[in-house]
């Protein structure tokens, strides 16, 4: 009887995963599409110098600058996917709903895998589907992937979908280049075994992971930092009475210079080969960013209603991992203070990445991407090690269970208290379809009237570009420009 219950209980969860899944992609699927998908795709003037030198040696050698040097795989993942896959979707859709479902598509797909990689670093384990302790666990996590009314405040995948080949792709990147390290370096397990597939391994993701996004290296450099402090304080440790240079440098793991002095490596160029981006050459001083950074702090871990109930959920299990498992709590609670360090460490150094007028506090859901996404990994390897440790306690273990699942459903309550549909730029882009005339007037009557753009056209020539994604995809077949008309 108890079995037939927990199969019915697996079940139950797997609906309400796909479920939420479902929702997820319905929600990606109805996203405008952004004012930046033209710059890659076309691509721009501006992004034709970062596309003719992958790997940045002519920009440092001419001394030249120009827009995102070190984000080569960004601009030209993006250019190839948004010129190929509506394409491939026009098979089963109209030349417009493909675009959607395309930039729908390549989300929903990341967040399946970082949903994955979460559940695999939780449970050391690459099939992780086996009991109801996965699917809970995998639920809490898909709980977290907020896509509609919070999706600012702890957003992983962003609406937008050139935000997504800039930030959560590459993260993904990263995340596959450690991958093996964290194996070894947590669970002791060579994931990889032979080594001309270590080599390829890491030159490939390092490379995408890399030159990819303008968040990357920071987060190495700022990892590499930490299992630094990491492997020193074990050392000091371990070796309290017998300490020397020597024997420090001798006992580095060898997965160390593996994987981590070329990541190091990588990151430093990319870095530097970053300083040559011609956007925003006059940012604010560094201590006018500090100063901004402050301001920004206090909305994003305290007014930020997300965050910060995910950080007292993380608080609260380190407290029960305490109470209910002292013996073994030195397996889970020494990386919740190494999480906390990477994270003061990353937001002290945020403001050396530079300044965006849209970033105006330079804390923002995507520049700490990896912060948010390690206080949902937390939560989920806590709550595992909790149903774990306090089994012996039936009310008990219920009780924590109920307090998860409610942990839970607020998070989900959160994302679906808002139902996006599609905003009036499909209505726009049909009417300029149907249109005979090669210069279309909008009517100015919405709350949002811009497409595939920032701003709304008010003159024909501002809508050259987004015309000419159009004609690419198959949506127009002519050179069409249109403008809103200006409300009195």
């Amino acid at each position: 009887m108890a079995n037939r219950y927990k199969k019915y209980i697996y079940y139950l969860i797997l609906i309400i995963i796909v479920i939420d899944l479902y929702h997820s992609f319905r929600q990606h699927y109805y996203y405008d599409l952004d004012g930046d998908i033209p710059e890659s795709t076309l691509p721009y003037e501006t992004v034709k110098p970062t596309l003719q030198d992958p790997l940045g040696v002519k920009t440092i050698l001419n001394q030249e600058k120009h827009l995102g040097p070190n984000r080569f795989f960004s601009h030209y993942l993006e250019n190839r996917y948004m010129n190929i896959c509506p394409k491939v979707f026009q098979t089963i859709s109209d030349p417009l709903h493909s675009v959607y479902l395309s930039c729908a598509f390549l989300k929903i797909i990341i967040q399946i895998l970082l949903i994955y990689l979460l559940t695999v670093f939780t449970f050391n384990d690459f099939f992780p589907f086996k009991k109801i302790e996965h699917l809970f666990i995998i639920l809490l996590f898909s709980s977290c992937f907020q896509t509609v009314s919070r999706v600012r405040e702890m957003g992983i995948i962003d609406p937008a979908i050139t935000y997504t080949f800039f930030y959560a792709l590459p993260f993904l990147f990263l995340l596959l280049y450690l991958l093996p390290f964290i194996f070894k370096e947590f669970y002791n397990k060579n994931l990889i075994k032979k080594q001309w597939i270590i080599v390829l391994w890491c030159i490939v993701f390092l490379l995408l992971s890399q030159l990819s996004g303008p968040t990357n290296p920071g987060i190495a450099v700022v990892f590499i930092i930490v299992i630094l402090i990491r492997y020193t304080l074990t050392y000091h440790r371990n070796n309290a009475n017998h300490l020397s240079v020597k024997s420090f440098f001798k006992n580095i793991p060898k997965s160390y210079y593996v994987y981590l002095l070329p990541l190091c490596t990588m990151a430093i160029y990319s870095l530097y080969l970053g300083t040559y981006n011609s956007a925003y050459d006059t940012p604010p001083s560094l201590s006018e960013r500090y100063s901004l950074l402050l301001k920004g702090l206090g909305d994003y871990f305290i007014f930020n209603k997300s965050m910060s109930i995910l950080t007292a959920i993380c608080i609260v299990n380190s407290v029960l991992i305490k109470i209910f498992s002292k013996k073994e709590s030195k397996k889970v609670l020494p990386l919740f203070f190494y999480i906390i360090l990477f994270t003061i460490i990353y937001i002290v150094l945020l403001p050396f990445g530079g300044y965006r007028p849209y970033r105006p506090y330079i804390i923002r859901y995507d520049s700490v991407l990896a912060i948010t996404f390690l206080f949902i990994f937390y939560w989920g390897f806590s709550s595992c090690f909790l149903l774990k440790s306090i089994s012996t306690s039936k009310a008990t273990r219920i009780a924590f269970i109920i307090y998860t699942f409610i942990s839970i459903c607020y998070f989900f309550i959160l994302d679906i208290n808002t139902l996006k549909l599609h905003s009036p730029e499909v209505r726009h882009i049909k009417q300029i379809q149907k249109s005979e005339d090669l210069i279309v007037p909008l009517e100015n009557n919405d709350w949002s009237s811009n497409i595939i753009s920032w701003e709304p056209a008010y003159e024909p020539w501002q809508s050259e570009n987004p015309s000419k994604c159009l004609q690419r995809w198959g949506v127009i077949k002519e050179d069409k420009r249109w403008y809103l008309k200006k409300t009195e």
